[in-house]
């Protein structure tokens, strides 16, 4: 199994404009690629539709391998994990949109030919937030590539986007070390 197969049997069982892909790979849409062995998606789905993907993904041979849920109001996503010895990527987060920030990512979420699938796959902006959130190492590393690969192309950057949702997780002090960040070339417009 590959990527694109992936990719196609998520589309196929979560339905248009109910799911992006973050992460890495969506990291590799807008920057140059790095290696990842997983695949992560943020999805708006009702439990049945939970079911239908994790299903199609099971065909594929990944099987799930943790689940961790949050308590109701918590803003921290429902995860579902699954993994394949056999495919690539090898492993598959999935990632439950509960807040209005993961269900701007989907809305925003911009269609992206993989093969023979069209990905919706979230805004650079949007991941800007996602890495800012994590906050870990590499996270930092890929948001200066998105930066850097972003302000050498003609595609605007809309920093107020980047803005409200760093200020809306409490996160603007990891934004303003990022903007002092010497290492961080020219900033998109």
């Amino acid at each position: 199994m590959s990527l694109v197969d992936v990719l196609a049997a998520v589309e196929q069982a979560a339905g248009v404009g109910s799911h992006a892909v973050i992460g890495a790979v969506a990291r590799n849409a807008w920057a140059p690629p790095r290696a990842t062995t997983d695949l992560d998606f943020t999805i708006a789905a009702r439990p049945d539709t939970l079911v239908a993907i994790e299903s199609a993904l099971g065909t594929l041979g990944y099987r799930p391998v943790r689940r961790q849920q949050t308590e109701p109001g918590d803003t921290l996503p429902d995860i579902v994990i699954l993994r394949s010895e056999d495919a690539e990527p090898r492993q598959v987060d999935l990632l439950m949109a509960k807040t209005p920030f993961e269900g701007e990512v989907i809305a925003r979420a911009e269609r992206i030919d993989v093969g023979p699938v069209a990905t919706p796959v979230a805004t650079p902006e949007d991941l800007v937030v996602y890495k800012l959130l994590a906050d870990r190492p590499r996270d930092r590393e890929d948001i200066r590539a998105i930066l850097r690969t972003q302000s050498r192309t003609a595609r605007s950057f809309d920093w107020a986007h980047v803005e409200r949702w760093v200020s809306f997780w409490q996160i603007s002090d990891r934004l303003a070390r990022l903007r002092a960040d010497p290492s961080v070339q020219a900033e998109p417009r």
